[in-house]
């Protein structure tokens, strides 16, 4: 639907975005990324200074932890100095509160939470006005005021004036809320593991570009990466991995920023990681090697651990989503797609028994429909096989579309980007739009350590898959190399990982290529004042080297 756009004065101009089809007016000064909804500002604005940062006030009529942190977190953010630079003339006029007001102030976050807000400058006001639906629409609305604050380019070193911090414009309105309810992040922290304070940047990162879900691919060659309590010896010897108490420790550290985390353990292909439970629980393999695909057998014991396994997990993480894999199964010997369904119909059924929505790559309705439950969220991986998230919603699916969205390719180059900005349902018809959940950038590691998996409680991360020596960046699968690993990853991932996280909050073909290539640029930049690992606009970042200066 196209919302009207219309001159509702002389002084003021209105517009608004629904889907694709709109016009953009907003002051150039704005440059908010991902794009809002709808703003409405003068045709000629006038800058306004913030009072200092300890005459400057947030009222709330909140008190939940979330916007609290969230204030505190953004206060610093906004009087930081680190902002485009503008020279206004003239003497400004100054804004001396922000007033936030929450409808609902539960921290319930989930597949539903809605993330509207709206932020509101009267003309000649001294207060800015945020509204929100939930407090994790708080947590967005100040991202986007941050985005609004521009430092004076004469007053850099004075941190005292008035007028070193400041807004482009006297008077605005935006409403704003985003197209998809799913915008998300995959990491493979199977293949490699990430540490802690590596996902907490990396979780700021994510809201800073109001992505809202990390997917945690924790099991592959590597080894499977979260305490089970049932199942020690999956985490035993060498193993890097999450504690139970990290990973609610870490779960926590993205509700505050309004960020859900889908765990995903891959079945029945991609389970090399449960390869000590071979001794222990007497679990089958399709062949004795690589070990990489589970069996049904005959005595059921692999089902049964499978149940017991995902039981467990799935009462580590509160989130309703859980991702089961079902990708890339190979018929092989005795395994087949009726016993690959066996397996996968035993853990749908546990995960509906522990309240959960299961979640799966396409293949499980491609090669095992029979199990597939109703209320299955299909993640499509590779549209042109035929099957993508206009088929699973036109099955009647919820889907997440993850096709042509894969960022590990090693080479984020100037214009990388560009081809992130995409319309991810195209020709939706209302109904599928009500299916469709949204999209998703996947990072993977078999770049780093590939194919064939652990014997002896050590990983083997040097042969690629299909062979030819090591993968591109196995020099930086050890633990001491976690520092060259963050940067790696990190300078591939950002900033063009922003413009899909623009995609899916609301894309709009007629936003012309110019004006896209500002709003990078100012993202960008942001990226880098917050402290983000990025790769510079000019160069190009590969596994191994940072504009041609290697990692190590």
């Amino acid at each position: 639907t196209v919302v009207l756009v219309a001159l509702i004065s002389t002084y003021l101009i209105t517009f608004a975005i629904a889907e694709t089809k709109t016009k953009h007016n907003e002051q150039p000064c704005f440059g908010i990324f991902p794009v809002p909804k709808s703003v409405v500002s003068p045709a000629v604005c006038q800058a306004v200074a913030l009072a200092s940062e300890s005459d400057f006030l947030f009222h709330c009529n909140s008190q939940n932890e979330v916007v609290e942190d969230a204030i505190s977190r953004y206060r610093s953010i906004i009087f930081s100095r680190l902002h485009t630079q503008i020279s206004p003339g003239g003497a400004l006029s100054v804004i001396t509160s922000l007033n936030i007001t929450v409808e609902n102030d539960s921290g319930n976050l989930n597949q539903n939470t809605s993330y509207a807000y709206s932020i509101d400058l009267k003309e000649r006001s001294s207060s800015i006005s945020i509204k929100s639906d939930t407090v994790y629409g708080v947590v967005y609305a100040l991202e986007t005021f941050s985005q609004l604050v521009l430092t004076k380019a004469t007053n850099l070193k004075n941190t005292h004036t008035d007028e070193s911090v400041m807004l482009c414009c006297d008077s605005f309105s935006i409403q704003d809320s985003p197209r998809f309810v799913h915008r998300g992040l995959l990491i493979d922290t199977g293949r490699r593991f990430f540490p802690i304070p590596m996902l907490h940047r990396l979780l700021d990162a994510l809201s800073y570009n109001k992505m809202n879900v990390l997917h945690l691919h924790f099991g592959e060659e590597g080894g499977f990466r979260v305490e089970s309590k049932l199942f020690p010896e999956l985490t035993s010897g060498s193993v890097r991995h999450y504690t139970q108490q990290e990973l609610a420790d870490l779960i926590e550290y993205a509700r505050y920023r309004g960020i859900r985390i889908i765990p995903e353990v891959d079945i029945p292909m991609h389970s090399s990681d449960l390869q000590p439970l071979v001794k222990t629980h007497g679990i089958e393999y399709c062949a004795s090697f690589p070990q990489v695909e589970l069996k049904d057998d005959t005595a059921g014991k692999t089902r049964s651990v499978l149940k017991q396994l995902f039981t467990e997990m799935a009462s580590l993480f509160p989130d309703e989503v859980f991702h089961l894999g079902t990708d890339e199964m190979v018929p092989y010997d005795s395994c087949n797609y009726t016993t690959f369904g066996n397996l996968i119909k035993a853990v749908v059924d546990a995960l509906l028994a522990a309240g959960k929505t299961p979640m799966a790559w396409q293949d499980i309705y491609q090669h095992t429909p029979n199990v597939v439950p109703s209320n299955i969220i299909l993640d499509t991986w590779y549209a042109s096989r035929g099957f993508g998230s206009y088929q699973a919603t036109q099955a009647g699916f919820h889907a997440v579309e993850s096709s042509n969205m894969y960022i590990s390719d090693g080479n984020n180059t100037p214009t990388a980007w560009k081809k992130l900005w995409a319309n991810i349902a195209p020709n939706f018809t209302d109904t599928q739009m009500n299916l469709m959940r949204g999209g998703e950038v996947s990072f993977w590691c078999n770049n780093y350590c590939s194919w064939i998996g652990r014997w002896g409680g050590h990983t083997i991360c040097d042969i690629k898959v299909g062979g030819g020596g090591p993968p591109p960046g196995a020099a930086y699968n050890g633990a001491a190399q976690d520092s060259e690993f963050e940067k790696s990853v990190m300078n591939l991932l950002w900033p063009r990982a922003s413009v899909a996280a623009a995609s899916f909050w609301g894309f709009y073909d007629n936003i012309s290529d110019t004006e896209l290539a500002s709003r990078y640029n100012r993202i960008a930049t942001r990226l880098v004042y917050r402290n983000v690992t990025s790769c510079p606009q000019n160069c190009t970042c590969t596994w191994t080297e940072r504009c041609n200066k290697p990692y190590l």
